[in-house]
């Protein structure tokens, strides 16, 4: 979560409401629509991604 949050407290709160909504709402989908819960992770996975993809970027292109 501090990875998402940038280590600030506020990006924190943020961050740990939107990966417990996720987890909620694939116990949700899991019940109701047969959806895997697994799907929940991966998305949770490729936020991550791709938040250290943007961050690398960002910091790529200030060396330039």
């Amino acid at each position: 979560m501090a990875l998402l949050g940038q280590l600030q407290p506020v990006g924190v709160l943020v961050a740990a409401f939107l990966f417990s909504a996720l987890s909620i709402g694939a116990e949700a989908l899991q019940v109701r629509m047969q959806i895997p819960a697994a799907v929940a992770q991966v998305i949770q996975a490729l936020v991550v991604l791709l938040v250290l993809a943007g961050d690398a970027l960002a910091r790529h292109r200030g060396n330039e």
